[in-house]
Order: C-alpha cells, then structure tokens, then sequence
C-alpha cells in the first residue's frame, strides 16, 4: 500500500527520466515508486539514471521502487544493478 509518505511518479518516455529524476530527488517523500508503463524499451541513458536515483535516495534513507514496468525492463534494470531492486505492479482503477 502506498503511504502518505509515498509518491508515484510516471515515466511517460526515456528522454525525460532526467527531469523525473530531479523531481525526485527534491521531493520530501520517503518512498518513491517510478511507473515504467509506459516504457516498452530501455536504454542505457534511462538505466542509468534510475541506477544513480536508486542510489542516491537509499544514501539517505529513502526508497525507490519501480512499478509496472514490462518483464524485458525489469530483467535490463536487474542486470545492471548491484542489488535486488524492488518491483511493483499498481492497478489504477477505471476512469483514473
């Protein structure tokens, strides 16, 4: 479940990770969950920043996990992390 201290953020392309990332990074919330829907493919810019956002969140307590994200996203992120990253599937309901 999603707390009062948590956050989701949509990622709706890979050219805008960055500015996802930076968001983030700035936000006050604990937990934050990145919704990957929308990605079908990732490439290494967008492996990248959610590796060094993944990192720099747990240097300071916080959490990142990665929501929704197709089978083939979730096998390239685990591959190149150096340890197991959280993943999530979220259900909206209709009409949200």
């Amino acid at each position: 479940m999603i707390s009062s201290s948590s956050t989701v953020v949509r990622v709706e392309s890979e050219s805008a990770i960055k500015d996802v990332a930076r968001r983030v990074r700035m936000s006050a919330e604990r937990h934050i969950f990145v919704d990957l829907e929308a990605i079908e493919k990732i490439g290494s810019p967008m492996v990248s920043s959610l590796l060094k956002l993944e990192n720099s969140l747990s240097s300071r307590g916080r959490r990142l996990a990665i929501c929704n994200a197709s089978p083939i996203v979730q096998a390239v992120l685990q591959m190149h992390s150096n340890r197991q990253l959280e993943f999530y599937r979220i259900v909206r309901h209709l009409g949200e």
